[in-house]
C-alpha cells in the first residue's frame, strides 16, 4: 500500500511540470562583469578626490541575476513577471548588497564620503533592481511593480554611451537623480505596441524612490508630509536598423521635511548643489522638478556614433 502511494506521487511530480510548461515560460538570466581599472575622481573646483587603482565591477553592465517568465493566458493575452537582484562579486556581501552604479564602486574606499553622490552610495542594500508583474496583449502591455524609471532607461539602460549602463550613467548622477523620482521607483508602466514601422510609446505613473524617507502618517508641524511623491513621465522611441532614438520627459513633485535654517549649499564630486538653503527654518517645501532627456545612435560598421543630452530643473 505505501508502495503504490509512494508511486503516484512520485509520477504526480513528475507529470505536473509537463502540463506547465506547456504554456509558460521562465528563463534564468544574468550578468557578471569584472575589470581592472584605474579612476581618479575631482572636485568641482578642480583638486582630486580619490584615486584609486584595482579590480571593480560592473564597468559594461550592473551585476545581477534574474528571472522572468510569462504565461499564455488565452483570448490573446500573455502574463508577465521579471524579479531581478542586484549583486556584488568583488566582496563578501554576494546577495547583501550590490554595486549601486556599475563602474563606481571603490574597494577599500568608505561609503561615507561627499554628499548626494558617488561614492557615497557606490554599494546599496537595495539589491531588488527590478521586480514586477503584468499583462501584454495586442494593446500593449501593462506592468505594475518596481520597475525602472524613464531617467534610468535613456541615461543609462538603453545604451546610447558606451556599454549597457557606464558611463552614461554618469550623466544623471550630476544632476542627482533621486530629485527627479530615482532611477527605480514603485509603479505603473505602459507600453505601446510598435507602430509606423519602428515607433513605441510608454508612459510611467507612480510615486519615487525619492531622496527622503516615506512617512505618510505623521506630518510635519506646518501640515505637510514627508516624501508624498507624484511622478509621472512620457518616453517616445524610435528602433530600425542602424538608427535609435528615444526622448523623455519626467514630471515629479514631492513634499521634503523641513530643513534648518542657515544651511548652505553642499556640492557633490562634480560641484552639484544638493542641499541648497531653504526658504525659512521649520518649514517644509514643496519641491517640484521635471527633466527632459534626448538620444540618439547609429551603427556604421563597425563604428557606432551616440550622444545624450539632459536638461533638468528643480525648485
Amino acid at each position: 500500500m505505501n508502495k503504490r502511494l509512494l508511486a503516484v506521487a512520485v509520477a504526480s511530480a513528475l507529470s505536473a511540470p509537463v502540463v506547465a510548461l506547456a504554456q509558460s515560460s521562465v528563463t534564468l538570466y544574468g550578468s557578471i562583469d569584472v575589470a581592472y581599472a584605474n579612476k581618479v575622481d575631482k572636485l568641482g573646483n578642480g583638486q582630486m578626490f580619490s584615486s584609486v587603482s584595482g579590480f571593480q565591477e560592473g564597468w559594461n553592465a550592473g551585476n545581477r541575476l534574474g528571472f522572468r517568465g510569462s504565461e499564455d493566458l488565452g483570448s490573446g493575452l500573455t502574463a508577465l513577471f521579471n524579479i531581478e537582484q542586484g549583486i556584488d562579486i568583488t566582496r563578501g556581501q554576494l546577495f547583501s548588497t550590490r554595486a549601486a552604479a556599475a563602474g563606481q564602486q571603490y574597494d577599500g574606499v568608505a561609503a561615507a564620503g561627499t554628499a548626494g553622490n558617488m561614492p557615497t552610495a557606490a554599494y546599496s542594500t537595495s539589491t531588488n533592481r527590478q521586480s514586477y508583474v503584468g499583462l501584454k496583449g495586442g494593446w500593449g502591455e501593462l506592468l505594475g511593480g518596481w520597475q525602472y524609471t524613464t531617467i534610468y532607461r535613456i541615461g543609462t539602460l538603453s545604451g546610447y554611451f558606451i556599454g549597457s549602463e557606464q558611463p552614461g550613467g554618469d550623466i544623471m548622477h550630476t544632476l542627482d537623480n533621486a530629485f527627479y523620482g530615482g532611477v527605480r521607483a514603485n509603479g505603473v508602466t505602459y507600453n505601446s505596441p510598435i507602430f509606423a514601422d519602428g515607433f513605441q510609446i510608454t508612459g510611467q505613473l507612480g510615486s519615487a524612490a525619492g531622496p527622503t524617507t516615506a512617512n505618510f502618517n505623521a506630518p510635519q508641524a506646518d501640515g505637510k508630509y514627508q516624501n508624498n511623491g507624484k511622478r509621472w513621465s512620457l518616453m517616445p522611441t524610435y528602433n530600425k536598423g542602424p538608427l535609435s532614438v528615444a526622448a523623455g520627459y519626467t514630471h515629479f513633485i514631492n513634499q521634503i521635511s523641513a530643513t534648518p535654517a542657515g544651511t548652505t549649499c553642499v556640492q557633490n564630486i562634480l560641484g552639484v548643489c544638493t542641499v541648497a538653503t531653504p526658504a525659512a527654518a521649520g518649514s517644509s517645501t514643496d519641491l517640484k522638478s521635471h527633466v527632459w532627456q534626448l538620444a540618439a545612435s547609429y551603427e556604421l560598421g563597425a563604428w557606432k556614433f551616440m550622444a545624450e543630452y539632459i536638461n533638468g530643473k528643480k525648485s
